[in-house]
């Protein structure tokens, strides 16, 4: 139901615990597919249905960019 990205793979309890997490988060069982995506850097993005949350380097630095873009007019 949900896929987890992360930049390299994780260990067996490293996607169990993730799981949990997200499942405590949003209050209802996640279980899903794991994919390395390297554009990530560092962090995670999962998406469960319409639901994307991306905790990672690569969000960091696009939110700063566009809070910077947004100070300097």
């Amino acid at each position: 139901e949900g896929l987890f990205e992360t930049p390299y793979p994780l260990s067996e309890d490293r996607r169990e615990a993730l799981e949990r997490a997200v499942s405590k988060f949003l209050g209802r069982k996640v279980v899903g597919e794991f994919a390395v995506n390297k554009s990530l850097v560092a962090g995670v993005r999962v998406k469960v249905g319409s639901l994307v949350m991306e905790y990672s380097v690569k969000d960091f630095v696009e939110c700063l960019r566009r809070r910077i873009e947004v100070e300097g007019k």
